[in-house]
């Protein structure tokens, strides 16, 4: 559809599944490793939209503001964010607290839309926040969906 696509993470695995799926499509997107956990400096244009699908649950409050001004780093004024990711009211993993543990053995941390507001208000308007329903592979998840502008 004519789309620059830019795939970022800090997992070099997670980059090569990538490439591998996307050149299964004949699609062409740049793929670069960054830790948005910790300031990042790269030499890209901005873009006109990010989308982070599941990725905030697992980036705990110490660093979630500059995983924020990251994001906005690569954007372009008036560009627009979506985030999904689960809620404090999804009752998977345990159901209860702000961390749980997965069957996998990781952490996440499970927000609400009062959190979301506060950590990106300083940077984006936001367009649309709400709780949402998604699928899982063992069941439906609460997730919040934001949908943001940056300022």
């Amino acid at each position: 559809m004519g789309f620059e696509m830019c795939g970022i993470d800090f997992s070099n695995v997670a980059i090569e599944r990538a490439k591998a799926l996307v050149s299964k499509d004949n699609l062409s997107i740049e793929f670069l490793i960054a830790d948005f956990t910790q300031e990042i400096i790269l030499h890209l244009s901005e873009f006109n939209f990010a989308f982070d699908y599941g990725l905030l649950h697992h980036i705990f409050p110490k660093y979630r503001e500059v995983y924020a001004r990251n994001v906005a780093k690569l954007l372009n004024i008036n560009a627009y964010y979506l985030s999904i990711a689960f809620s404090e009211d999804d009752d998977y993993f345990g159901g209860k607290g702000k961390y749980r543990k997965t069957p996998t053995g990781s952490v996440l941390y499970f927000s609400n839309t009062n959190e979301i507001k506060e950590l990106f208000s300083p940077l984006f308007h936001i367009r649309d926040l709400k709780n949402i329903t998604i699928p899982g592979k063992n069941g439906n998840h609460r997730a919040y969906y934001a949908l943001m502008q940056k300022r």
